[in-house]
């Protein structure tokens, strides 16, 4: 379907509220709408509030590379919008460019009394209560959205919600995808995301809703990927944030058995604080079974564990087969 890019670009009121136009443009159709547009700071504000819902954030990215704003707004409007931009690109650089021109603003005033009217005088207040109440909130890391919102003026809620969405975009993209029926290969990568992010609330849902707990084609779970990636940094970041992570895949492998088929050392001795040590798999195989196979460290580790079952549990015959293969006989 054809888009009628110049109406859209002269009607930013009719749609920059709207969730369906969003769903239904790509990134490169809203830039193609903005790029000739001049917005006033609504329009900002709500375009910016609407676009973590449906855009990545390289998409953002490139969205606001082709925003422009009315040059008329107002001292205030400027000022949120470098806010804004702060809080969504995370540059703290922005933040104080605005705390600087604030400042500025504020001596110009103290300085020439005579020439500054009362209502610029009540725009100063208001722009040093913002300043000392974004000069506090800075200081604290990631506070709550209840927090933000206890603390928030009459000039700041779309700020406050904007970070909401921003702070739940991974949390939105999870939501997209049901644990109880889903592809695998779709939940593998936004999973890796949201630890590269180190988005820890997004961590907490997928854990607390069992994404954690859908399996791929051949019953391995997210946790087991990991193990078998060796990526025992995230592991140890799943466990500490609630992750059931002594838990056996469809196989009966436990993290422990796939540490010791990769010879793992350093994740054999993680593991073997939450899982079963002698637990079996599908194949009779424990741990220690594939530590055989593998480096003497594992085995020598394993070996000074107490209640450790040493036993080998492998079939000879089975064993001697895999060793023809092996060699190519």
């Amino acid at each position: 379907m054809d888009i009628d890019f110049e109406y859209y670009t002269t009607h930013i009121d009719e749609w920059c509220r709207d969730d369906d136009f969003y769903q239904l443009r790509t990134k490169d159709q809203i830039c193609s709408i903005l790029i000739n547009s001049r917005l006033n700071f609504n329009q900002f504000s709500e375009i910016l509030n609407h676009l973590p819902k449906f855009y990545n954030p390289q998409e953002i990215f490139e969205i606001i590379q082709n925003i422009h704003i009315n040059t008329n707004s107002t001292f205030h409007e400027s000022s949120s919008t470098l806010q804004i931009l702060s809080q969504l690109l995370r540059i703290p650089l922005l933040q104080e460019i605005n705390l600087s021109l604030q400042n500025n603003l504020q001596t110009s005033a103290q300085n020439f009394p005579d020439k500054t009217s009362k209502k610029s005088n009540d725009q100063n207040t208001e722009i040093k209560k913002q300043h000392n109440q974004e000069t506090y909130q800075s200081e604290i890391p990631k506070p709550s959205n209840k927090n933000i919102e206890q603390n928030q003026t009459e000039n700041q809620p779309i700020i406050s919600i904007k970070n909401e969405i921003i702070d739940n975009y991974y949390i939105n993209r999870l939501k997209k995808l049901d644990p109880n029926n889903c592809y695998y290969k779709d939940l593998f990568p936004l999973l890796n995301d949201i630890l590269r992010a180190n988005d820890l609330d997004a961590t907490k849902y997928a854990i607390k809703n069992g994404y954690l707990e859908v399996r791929n084609i051949h019953g391995e779970t997210y946790i087991t990927e990991l193990a078998i990636k060796g990526w025992l940094d995230s592991i140890v970041f799943l466990q500490q944030n609630g992750a059931d992570i002594s838990s056996p895949d469809q196989v009966g492998k436990t993290i422990l058995h796939y540490f010791c088929i990769f010879d793992n050392l350093k994740g054999a001795k993680f593991a073997v604080n939450f899982v079963n040590i002698n637990a079996k798999d599908s194949e009779g195989l424990t741990a220690f079974d594939y530590a055989r196979k593998k480096s003497s460290s594992i085995m020598r580790f394993l070996e000074s564990l107490p209640r450790i079952d040493t036993q080998d549990h492998r079939d000879p015959e089975k064993e001697a087969f895999i060793a023809r293969l092996t060699r190519g006989l």
